[in-house]
């Protein structure tokens, strides 16, 4: 079946390129903390490995703070300022020593392209074989209002026994650098929109 191409719509389009740059000029880490919590601020350490960071990133810090496998992923969401986390697991083990809770993150986005270059991140991450499973992002239902969320999470749709630690390495690889990855592939975006 051949699916037809939408119809450009210059407004859309103006809007599209209007969020990307919004994205693109977003401060870095080391220019506005990022955490929401942040009591101490340092500039030059501001990073994903700041002691501070897993109650630093948590909403509630005393009594959640984050778990220490998905801290670098919340911290490289929450540093784009745009896409804010609502929801994170590392993943675990049940009592019988069966995977049973994925990791996964959740988050609210201020516009529907920014998922999309997380998408696309993900996308080039495996073309690259950084990755042991495949990943997604998807709707989901983590939010605690009427905002549109998304999950990043694991695809292991043909996985007999996805091992935790494999799933929690990737957690580490889409992380890595992940922002300023998705600023370039926003930049890439803009020129696509606008050659």
């Amino acid at each position: 079946m051949y699916i037809y191409k939408p119809e450009e719509d210059s407004q859309n389009t103006a809007q599209i390129c209007e969020a990307l740059q919004l994205f693109i000029d977003q401060p870095a880490p080391k220019d506005l903390a990022p955490c929401l919590n942040c009591d101490n601020h340092i500039p030059a350490d501001c990073s994903v490995k700041c002691s501070d960071a897993p109650s630093a990133l948590s909403s509630d810090p005393v009594n959640h703070p984050l778990e220490s496998k998905v801290v670098p992923l919340v911290f490289e969401l929450t540093s784009t300022r745009l896409m804010q986390p609502c929801w994170s697991c590392e993943g675990h083990f049940n009592n019988e020593n069966e995977l049973w809770k994925l990791p996964q993150i959740s988050f609210y986005s201020r516009s529907p392209v920014y998922p999309q270059l997380v998408v696309r991140h993900i996308q080039d991450l495996k073309v690259q074989k950084k990755l042991a499973y495949e990943w997604h992002v998807v709707l989901s239902d983590f939010g605690q209002s009427w905002n549109m969320s998304y999950s990043i999470e694991p695809r292991l749709n043909d996985v007999k026994e996805p091992r935790l630690g494999m799933l929690q390495q990737d957690l580490q690889s889409i992380s890595e650098d992940m922002c300023d990855k998705l600023k370039s592939i926003a930049k890439k975006m803009m020129f696509e929109l606008n050659p």
